[in-house]
């Protein structure tokens, strides 16, 4: 690593401590090694055959993860046998059309992995007119949440905090609910309650995740009808990641799904809200609140279990107050998946995912002879 450090860089005497460089190479102690990486195209790695730990007898000798933005495309490489697993972006209908199709005479099946992550709206806290608290809770009360879910995520299940309900800590705490005459009460309660139509909203949604379209949309109609325009934009993740680097080019909202690094509560309150994630696109919300830096570094430094999760409640009571996210549904994965593909995550729906990415461990996942 020291050997391909760059300087001068974000650490001082040590560069970017080869952060650049990792970008398209690995220096990890894995069971498979970097053969070439293009990013935002495909990512190809090969089994490392002295690696140390356990792996499957099965497990695959090359491993490629390939960046599909066309779900037809992609539908159809699963279709003709050229992809084992898809994404997790593509709508439940296109899931349902995969379900059972025939392919070397067996079914693909469909996977659904429970995960410790939460899906988002994030409200950019530090333009108009969502600086103010009461346009941030009019949208919080304007969504109609069961009629979102119902519609476009069926396998999922409204949030009821600022966490999933399957991490440690988590606390039953959202106010918000789908309610349009609370919604118009708080924006009349807004400093830009007179001149509302004044500040249109900017809502970025990926455009590798199709889905996430029809999601906006049916935000953006829920807001009209409080009187809020809303602009359902299209961006790339590689453009939305530099545009919320910056406040002055930081958009209005943006839908994105966080993973929890680990499955406490505390994971996912320091991704999202700690002053030290602004800037990213795990934080486009620009909260920069020193009492929650100071409750969250309390919390993380509590070494007695119960505490520290009661701690994390209290974290999530203060959120709920500042309003600068809405809670939209805990994360499930689904997965379309080849029949001759053994793999323990998909096939063991009892089992949560410990931390993010645990689900892609190719050591573990197994190409059965077909």
């Amino acid at each position: 690593m020291i050997a391909h450090e760059v300087h001068p860089g974000t650490w001082g005497s040590n560069g970017d401590y080869g952060t650049a460089w990792l970008e398209t190479a690995d220096a990890g102690s894995g069971p498979f090694t970097v053969k070439t990486n293009s990013p935002e195209v495909v990512l190809d790695m090969t089994f490392y055959s002295k690696y140390w730990g356990y792996v499957a007898p099965d497990h695959a000798t090359e491993y490629y993860i390939v960046a599909e933005p066309a779900a037809t495309t992609e539908i159809s490489m699963m279709d003709l046998g050229q992809l084992e697993i898809s994404s997790s972006w593509l709508s439940d209908l296109q899931y349902e059309s995969l379900n059972g199709t025939m392919v070397s005479g067996a079914p693909i099946y469909i996977a659904n992995i429970p995960e410790p992550n939460e899906y988002y709206y994030m409200l950019n806290t530090k333009i108009p007119p969502l600086d103010d608290v009461h346009v941030r809770e009019a949208l919080a009360y304007c969504l109609n949440y069961t009629g979102l879910i119902d519609s476009l995520y069926p396998l999922s299940t409204v949030s009821t905090s600022c966490v999933p309900a399957s991490v440690g800590g988590y606390l039953d705490c959202s106010p918000y609910y789908y309610n349009v005459t609370m919604a118009k009460y708080e924006l009349s309660l807004s400093k830009y309650a007179s001149n509302i139509s004044d500040y249109p909203i900017d809502f970025d949604w990926i455009n590798s995740v199709p889905i996430r379209e029809l999601d906006a949309e049916y935000f953006a109609s829920c807001a009209a009808a409080i009187g809020i325009t809303v602009n359902v934009i299209s961006e790339g993740w590689g453009k939305f990641e530099t545009d919320v680097a910056s406040l002055a080019t930081c958009p209005g909202m943006a839908n994105v799904e966080v993973d929890s690094d680990y499955t406490e509560a505390g994971s996912l309150l320091e991704a999202r809200y700690s002053s030290a994630s602004m800037g990213t696109w795990e934080q486009m919300e620009w909260l920069n609140d020193s009492t929650f830096d100071s409750m969250l570094e309390t919390a993380l430094g509590t070494t007695n279990q119960t505490q520290r999760y009661a701690l994390y409640g209290q974290l999530q009571q203060y959120i709920m107050t500042l309003c600068p996210s809405m809670f939209i549904y805990d994360y499930t994965t689904i997965d379309a998946v080849q029949s001759y593909v053994n793999w323990p995550m998909a096939l063991n729906i009892s089992q949560s995912v410990p931390s993010m990415g645990y689900n892609y461990d190719g050591r573990l996942i197994q190409i059965m002879p077909h």
